[in-house]
């Protein structure tokens, strides 16, 4: 079966999508049905537990580190199968709005709190669960007031759902159409080379309207940065410019390693 475009695919995403005449307007949308699936998510372990445990710590460690926050793709589609689905088909596209959603809800705005940041007693997280979204992970009071939010957090998928379009049983089993998709599949692990630094998204700004848009480096495009074929700012009267700029300091960079796998031996 051909895999659904993205309007396609992101439009029927979840309840809360409608009509969207723009690209920012489908963005906005999955980024919120993520804040909701985040801040739902109260179990021990969840990510906003996960999200409230890295808030509690030094300015100095806030700066320095980045946060892996572990989200099962299994949650997400019992939460909203529509959004979950997206998100397995289109990985390139929403994976950057769910780590967008992570940033959103550690970065809420914060109250003055007490120095202690031990675990919530029960009548607070009654508190917590009943709170507007937005508000939930900054409304735990036992933070210290010079515990910093972290915008370096990054989802780290787990758990795809138990389906057969999701799970391969052999690495041979993996087909030219599963490029671009997630996927679980079993193996051993033969090589792994070194981790390697790489460019991995830049800001770019419009030579004629100074419109400025973030632009991702495909992984595997060696550091080659796809540019639109026209400004894509959401303007009344379109700019039809077809020429960008990179901003300066606005570079991100990431770590990287490749792996060998082969299946495993059967006894």
């Amino acid at each position: 079966e051909r895999p659904a475009t993205e309007s396609q695919s992101l439009a029927a995403a979840g309840p809360m999508a409608g009509p969207a005449s723009t690209a920012q307007d489908l963005a906005a949308q999955h980024v919120a049905q993520f804040e909701s699936f985040i801040t739902h998510a109260t179990e021990p372990g969840g990510p906003l537990a996960q999200l409230r445990s890295i808030v509690c710590c030094s300015q100095q460690e806030a700066a320095s580190s980045h946060h892996a926050i572990r989200v099962s793709g299994s949650d997400i589609s019992e939460y909203d199968h529509a959004l979950g689905n997206a998100l397995m088909q289109q990985p390139p596209v929403m994976l950057p709005r769910l780590d967008e959603a992570l940033r959103a809800v550690v970065l809420a705005p914060r109250p003055t709190a007490t120095p202690s940041c031990t675990a919530p007693a029960p009548d607070l997280m009654r508190t917590l669960r009943a709170a507007p979204q937005q508000e939930r992970l900054a409304a735990d009071p036992r933070a210290p007031a010079a515990a910093s939010a972290k915008a370096n957090v990054h989802a780290r998928l787990c758990l795809l759902p138990d389906l057969e379009e999701f799970n391969r049983p052999t690495v041979s089993s993996l087909r030219s159409s599963d490029v671009g998709r997630l996927v679980s599949v079993a193996g051993t692990v033969v090589r792994c080379g070194s981790v390697l630094m790489r460019e991995s998204s830049r800001e770019y700004e419009c030579s004629r309207c100074r419109y400025k848009f973030m632009q991702h480096a495909p992984i595997d495009q060696k550091g080659v940065f796809p540019l639109p074929t026209r400004c894509p700012s959401s303007r009344e009267k379109p700019c039809l410019s077809t020429n960008f700029r990179p901003v300066e300091g606005t570079a991100s960079c990431t770590d990287y390693q490749e792996i060998k796998v082969q299946d495993q031996v059967q006894c």
